[in-house]
């Protein structure tokens, strides 16, 4: 799937973020890609990384690679002992669905997403759901289990719910390729780790709630 192409101001990016900026931050310089993984195999030039905690990992940490691999601007929960811009936030989970919202132009206020989440029955309904639509001739796109479906190409899925960045990405796609609708699954990971934050859901359902997500 290729994708397309963003450039967008530091201004802009961090529009409507609580944060606070160390000296080297320059709200005129120009992004043109999020990272919040060391192993992509994206173009990290000009590009700004999200150091997240986890429950076993921490990439403040690894924060010098992007750097070295041409990240200018770091976004952190605590300022690091690295000579590039920073941007401290309280939670980088948080502002990394913020940012690529921002970075996207919010496409999900533009784009009706439909968002199913539950125990057992996401997939199906999901595939149930677009299937109507696209037969009223509303063009839909989907992201599932299985596959994601832009409206123009569709390649496997690695997750149920992709990284935030990742969903704001495949919505700004959809809308290039003229998609009306997006009908997606919504994980209780996706739920707990702010993967949906900053999505302007203009539809939800629950299917059921099994013992396998009582905790």
């Amino acid at each position: 799937m290729t994708h397309v192409k963003r450039k967008i101001s530091c201004k802009e990016l961090f529009e409507g973020i609580d944060a606070t900026f160390n000296n080297y931050y320059n709200e005129n310089a120009y992004i043109t890609n999020i990272e919040y993984n060391t192993k992509s195999n994206d173009d990290f030039n000009d590009s700004a990384f999200v150091c997240i905690k986890g429950s076993s990992f921490d990439s403040h940490n690894i924060a010098h690679i992007a750097v070295e691999k041409g990240s200018h601007l770091l976004i952190v929960e605590r300022y690091l002992d690295i000579n590039c811009a920073q941007v401290c936030v309280k939670d980088t989970k948080f502002a990394l669905a913020k940012l690529s919202s921002n970075f996207y132009e919010h496409p999900s206020k533009k784009l009706k997403v439909l968002g199913i989440t539950g125990t057992n029955g996401k997939t199906t309904t999901t595939y149930v759901v677009k299937s109507v639509l696209n037969n009223m001739g509303i063009k839909t796109g989907s992201i599932t289990t299985i596959e994601i479906d832009n409206g123009k190409s569709i390649i496997p899925s690695i997750n149920t719910t992709p990284q935030s960045k990742e969903l704001q990405r495949i919505f700004y796609e959809m809308l290039q390729n003229d998609c009306k609708v997006c009908v997606m699954e919504v994980s209780s990971h996706a739920l707990s780790q702010a993967r949906v934050a900053c999505i302007n859901f203009h539809c939800v359902a629950f299917s059921n709630l099994s013992q396998d997500h009582l905790d």
